[in-house]
């Protein structure tokens, strides 16, 4: 969702308050010596609430002082860890058991159901883009899906019986930022073999962070499986703090129910 384009907000404290418009400014024509109209301007209050994201790895001394790089491996792969987590949350994540509330279940959220198996990109680019345009979102947009959703439309054909021409993706497919993830599920609904797509200005996901990545290293921590110090161990801990909110929810569109 960064590279898409989303917006980091610093945290000062553990909650945080920001406005954000629920509806646009209008602007009126007056004639001359006239009063003007005054503008509605509808102003909300969304609140980051700082939540925690936490990996933990244990090593063994001896590797941890044997083996070439093994800092750095570990640092990468808890960092890469906590990455695409953060990615899912911001995108689906529920707002329970101590997780943000990602785009799906924010209000004002365009949601498209029942988008089925991919025949053509009309669902897919022309009617989220007209969606977006409608409710002035910037472009470009970005669009991210499932691996297996780019697969599905890299697939499709003319459509003209025994033409196995590739068919060409019109001009709003070729203006998204396209990015894949595995961090959107294929196996949601009642087949277990739905998935979802995330179309939108990208700017208006703001990432509220508390506390960046930050990794810590003990040999002295314990839990109730036992001791670093007592098994002869690292224990490598890496977490951040974060919240996700939306500037203008109605710039987003949710697809589900989308097949292979």
């Amino acid at each position: 969702v960064i590279q898409a384009g989303a917006m980091t907000v610093p945290m000062t404290s553990s909650e945080m308050t920001m406005g954000r418009l629920a509806g646009d400014v209008s602007g009126g024509w007056k004639l001359e010596n006239a009063a003007a109209a005054a503008s509605d301007l509808t102003l909300e209050r969304v609140t980051f609430k700082a939540k925690s994201l936490v990996a933990i790895v244990k090593s063994s001394v001896e590797l941890f002082e044997d083996a070439n790089t093994i800092e750095t491996t570990i640092e990468q792969s808890l960092g890469a860890a906590l990455a695409l987590e953060l990615d899912r949350a911001a995108l689906r994540g529920s707002g329970l058991a101590g997780e943000p509330l990602g785009i799906l279940g924010q209000t004002g959220v365009t949601i498209t159901g029942t988008i089925g198996s991919p025949a053509d990109y009309v669902k897919f680019a022309d009617t989220p883009t007209r969606t977006l345009r409608e409710a002035n979102a910037a472009e470009p947009y970005a669009f991210i899906a499932a691996p297996r959703t780019f697969e599905s439309l890299d697939k499709l054909t003319t459509g003209i019986a025994g033409d196995k021409t590739r068919l060409a993706p019109p001009p709003a497919w070729n203006a998204y930022q396209r990015f894949s993830t595995n961090q959107i599920p294929i196996n949601l609904g009642v087949g277990t073999n739905e998935s979802e797509a995330y179309v939108g200005d990208f700017a208006q996901l703001m990432i509220g962070m508390r506390t960046r990545l930050a990794i810590e290293v003990s040999r002295q921590a314990g839990d109730a499986t036992g001791s670093a110090f007592g098994n002869l161990q690292v224990w490598i801990r890496a977490y951040l703090r974060a919240d996700i909110q939306l500037a203008h929810p109605s710039h987003f569109n949710v697809l589900t129910g989308i097949l292979a």
